[in-house]
C-alpha cells in the first residue's frame, strides 16, 4: 500500500505515486547544487532546473556586495541580456526589486502585475519572450542576498502552479547557501594568503610564489626582478603618533606600491615595516 504524507501547503504526495519519480529527478540535482564548484551549479540552474519546472529561459546573476552589483554568470537565452546590472537604480528592475526586499517575485501576467507593479520602461527585453510570465528568485544564505535566479516563459499549461514555485524555493535555497559557502570558502582562502592590514600578500604566500618562479625560471629561462623595500622612521611614527597612525603609513605604502607594479608583478608584506 501506498503511505501518504502532507507537505507544508497541505497537499498530500503518495510515495508510490507519480512524485516518486519528481524526487528522483531532485535528488541528483540536489547532490550536483552541493558544492564549491560555481560553474556546476551554475550549469544545473541554466539547464536542468528549466527543465523540471518547464520554463524555456533562464539565468542567474551573482552578487557583488562590494560593488552593490549583479554580475551575469551563466544563462540560456539566444538574445541580449545585461552582464551588469548595478542595485543602485532610481527606477529598479524588477530583478533589483526582488533583491531589495528579498522576497520572490512570482508574475502572471507582467503587463496587470500589480505588487510590486513592473512599468514598461523598467522590462528592457519585454519583447524577447513569448509569455508573459515569470519568477524572480533572490538567492539568501543566512539572510544575505548572494544572488538571482530568473526564469521566463512557462510553456506548460500557462502558468506556474504551487508545485514549480516549490521547487523554485527548494532549488533557491540550495543554490543561495551554497553560492554562500563559495563566497565563505574564497573569503577564508584570502585570509590565510594575504596580510589583513594591507592586503597584500603574506610572507608566507610570498615565498611560495617566490619558488614557482624560481623554478619556472631555471626550467625555461628568464630573469626575475626582486625588490626589498624597508620603511625607515615607523618605529618613531608608532611611538609619536600611536599604532593606527603608524597602521595608516603602512597602508598608504601597500597603496602606492599596487599603483606601481603590474597585473603580472606580486607585491607582499615581507615583515612588519618590509616589502617585497
Amino acid at each position: 500500500m501506498g503511505e501518504d504524507f502532507e507537505t507544508t501547503n497541505g497537499s498530500n504526495v503518495s510515495l508510490n505515486g507519480s512524485n516518486v519519480s519528481l524526487l528522483e529527478r531532485v535528488t541528483p540535482l540536489a547532490h550536483q547544487i552541493n558544492c564549491l564548484d560555481i560553474d556546476r551549479i551554475a550549469e544545473v540552474c541554466i539547464q536542468n532546473i528549466p527543465k523540471l519546472v518547464g520554463v524555456k529561459f533562464a539565468s542567474l546573476y551573482i552578487l557583488d556586495e562590494n560593488n552593490n552589483i549583479l554580475h551575469l554568470q551563466k544563462c540560456n537565452h539566444p538574445f541580449l541580456l545585461n552582464k551588469i546590472v548595478s542595485l543602485n537604480q532610481n527606477s529598479p528592475s524588477p530583478m533589483v526589486m526582488a533583491v531589495r526586499s528579498k522576497e520572490l517575485i512570482l508574475v502572471g501576467n507582467i503587463e496587470t502585475h500589480k505588487k510590486p507593479v513592473i512599468k514598461r520602461s523598467q522590462r528592457q527585453f519585454a519583447d524577447n519572450y513569448q509569455t508573459n510570465n515569470c519568477v524572480i528568485s533572490p538567492l539568501l544564505c543566512q539572510d544575505r542576498v548572494v544572488g538571482v535566479l530568473n526564469m521566463a516563459d512557462k510553456m506548460e499549461e500557462g502558468s506556474f502552479d504551487c508545485e514549480s514555485i516549490s521547487l523554485i524555493r527548494l532549488f533557491s535555497q540550495l543554490v543561495g547557501a551554497s553560492i554562500g559557502n563559495i563566497k565563505l570558502f574564497e573569503r577564508i582562502q584570502r585570509q590565510a594568503t594575504t596580510d589583513g592590514l594591507t592586503g597584500l600578500i603574506n610572507h608566507k604566500t610570498f615565498y611560495e610564489i617566490l619558488e614557482k618562479e624560481l623554478w619556472r625560471s631555471r626550467r625555461y629561462g628568464g630573469k626575475i626582478a626582486l625588490i626589498m623595500i624597508d620603511v625607515d622612521g615607523l618605529k618613531i611614527v608608532n611611538d609619536k603618533y600611536g599604532h593606527r597612525a603608524g597602521d595608516r603609513v603602512i597602508r598608504e605604502i601597500s597603496r602606492r606600491i599596487k599603483r606601481c607594479i603590474r597585473q603580472i608583478d606580486t607585491a607582499a608584506r615581507y615583515g612588519g615595516d618590509e616589502f617585497a
